[in-house]
């Protein structure tokens, strides 16, 4: 599933990459991932047991995620978030 879609897409889904235990993806033809963390809440349990590094930003949000099916994080940690996307941290 993964090959297919890096095909039709020229980038690599985070969580379907994830799955598939190939993140980090540097030695696949896709130079994209996106997004830059799990867009599925249960997928971030799954980073630690994968040895996927995230930038500490986004490693200190998982604890505060939502109870929720797509990651949403709290207010607070939204803002820094979004903070760090501005100053280029997470693309």
């Amino acid at each position: 599933m993964l090959k297919f879609m890096t095909q039709d897409l020229s980038a690599d889904i985070f969580d379907v990459a994830l799955l598939a235990r190939e993140l980090p993806s540097k030695a696949r033809a896709s130079p994209y991932v996106a997004p830059f963390c799990p867009l599925l809440t249960q997928g971030w349990n799954l980073l630690r047991s994968r040895n996927v590094k995230l930038p500490q930003v986004l490693d200190d949000a998982q604890d505060d995620l939502e109870a929720a099916l797509w990651t949403t994080f709290k207010p607070n940690r939204a803002n820094l978030i979004l903070t760090a996307m501005k100053q280029g941290i997470l693309r």
